[in-house]
């Protein structure tokens, strides 16, 4: 007899073990999802901020320690990146969307790794671009502001080709971008040269037929151009 209730408290045991278990897994999955829909919702807020240069809301979230790495290899500090921020000029529209959020939690601190998606369009013209990224969030005095954001860009350049020098004269002339905005290409030698409205002058590769550049003729702002009568 004594035996058997032994087993029998054994047994409960076992059983309330499973159950405070289940519970506390269950607990840890609420706070994680909870966790990466709040910080999702601040790093799109700030997204959302950027093509109207909103310098309030980034202010608000981001930590005054906070550090961030752009895509250039920058390190700023939250006053440098904060300074920065100014409204899309005349003829830039656009917006960037979070895709493939993932979270790291622990105690008081959150990875969220993601893709923005940027499309802007700039005079008419769309271009795309993916921007990997990882915001480390902190939660301070109840609430969750931005430490470090790293930021990274996932390049669609198609490859510069070789051509003969006589091919070369068949890329010189005028392209126009956008009314008002021309790209002109000239020969120097067994290079091409270009210019945008308002720019300084650079390098220019020839590129695939059919192929376009995503970040555009020269340097890269827009997706296509058309060529100018002579």
């Amino acid at each position: 007899m004594h035996g058997a209730k032994t087993w029998v408290i054994v047994l409960w045991g076992f059983l309330f073990g499973g159950l405070v278990q289940a519970a506390s897994g269950a607990g840890q999955a609420d706070d994680r999802e909870r966790a990466l829909a709040e910080v999702t919702a601040l790093s799109q807020k700030l997204l959302d901020a950027i093509p109207s240069g909103d310098k309030r809301v980034w202010n608000e979230i981001l930590a005054e320690d906070a550090v961030y790495s752009d895509e250039d290899g920058r390190i700023l500090t939250k006053k440098e990146i904060v300074d920065e921020l100014r409204p899309l000029p005349k003829g830039y529209s656009g917006f960037i969307k979070i895709t493939r959020p993932r979270l790291v939690l622990r105690p008081n601190l959150a990875v969220l790794g993601y893709v923005a998606a940027e499309e802007e369009t700039i005079f008419g013209q769309i271009l795309k671009t993916d921007f990997p990224a990882t915001d480390v969030y902190e939660k301070r005095d109840g609430r969750w502001r931005l430490l470090s954001s790293h930021v990274t860009v996932i390049p669609k350049q198609p490859p510069a080709i070789r051509l003969a020098t006589g091919r070369l004269d068949a890329y010189v002339g005028t392209y126009e971008l956008a009314p008002g905005v021309d790209y002109v290409v000239k020969r120097d030698g067994d290079r091409l040269l270009g210019r945008r409205t308002g720019r300084k002058e650079e390098r220019s590769p020839p590129r695939p037929r059919g192929s376009s550049r995503s970040r555009g003729i020269g340097d890269g702002r827009c997706s296509s151009a058309t060529r100018k009568a002579a």
